[in-house]
């Protein structure tokens, strides 16, 4: 709740007078990220083209999707597991011929996993007592059904980011994807690690264009021109 607030506070002040008023060195990343722009940020200088799609793991209640549609001209497909939340996607975006939903989550394997339900931090991870079910597909399996090869990937999954990363790794798909908009989340140590590993692979075929750790961070093909 306290971040909450002070998002709601902090997004007052202009960039320069956020600047001015506290330094940017005081700032904590989330404080950065505000000071940048909020979530304008993410929706900066992707250079998309008419034939550019962009997939989103994790499209909880639409915000992000609205977004994308606004920023691109091309499809836009999202995945969403908790059955709520896609029911109110599907309300929202079944008559735009431009978005195509999918109601599983996206992992390393096929199968079916716990969801804990709650809000925007549903997942793995979260302290709930409501669970649902839900089916998951291995990344790499999962893209195979897709209509179009995703060009941006934008993953916010609570946790989940790990398995997928692992996977389009394992499965050398990393390298058709231009563009990754990526929120590590960090539960245990053990995520620090992941998260450090999975940096330092895609440092190998893509370029960090901004990082607010564990809030945003982007990462661009080194070869994007190609792609």
């Amino acid at each position: 709740m306290f971040e909450q607030i002070k998002v709601r506070f902090l997004k007052h002040f202009s960039s320069q007078n956020l600047r001015n008023a506290l330094g940017r060195t005081s700032l904590s990343e989330i404080e950065k990220f505000i000071s940048d722009g909020y979530t304008d940020v993410l929706f900066r200088d992707l250079k998309l083209k008419s034939s550019d799609s962009i997939l989103i793991l994790g499209g909880y209640l639409g915000d992000s999707v609205e977004r994308w549609l606004e920023a691109s001209s091309g499809q836009v497909m999202v995945v969403e597991p908790v059955t709520e939340y896609f029911q109110i996607l599907n309300s929202k975006f079944s008559g735009n011929p431009r978005v195509k939903l999918f109601n599983l989550a996206v992992g390393d394997r096929n199968g079916i996993i716990d969801i804990y339900i709650d809000g925007m931090k549903s997942g793995s991870n979260a302290d709930s007592a409501l669970i649902q079910s839900a089916e998951v597909m291995a990344t790499d399996a999962f893209f195979k059904k897709l209509p179009a090869k995703p060009t941006v990937i934008e993953i916010n999954i609570e946790g989940g980011e790990y398995l997928v990363m692992q996977n389009l790794f394992a499965s050398n798909l990393v390298e058709q994807v231009r563009t990754f908009v990526i929120q590590f989340h960090k539960y245990t140590y053990r995520d620090e690690i992941m998260r450090g590993e999975i940096r330092e692979k895609l440092s190998t075929t893509h370029t960090e264009i901004y990082c607010y750790e564990w809030v945003w961070e982007r990462w661009d093909s080194k070869s994007k021109d190609k792609l």
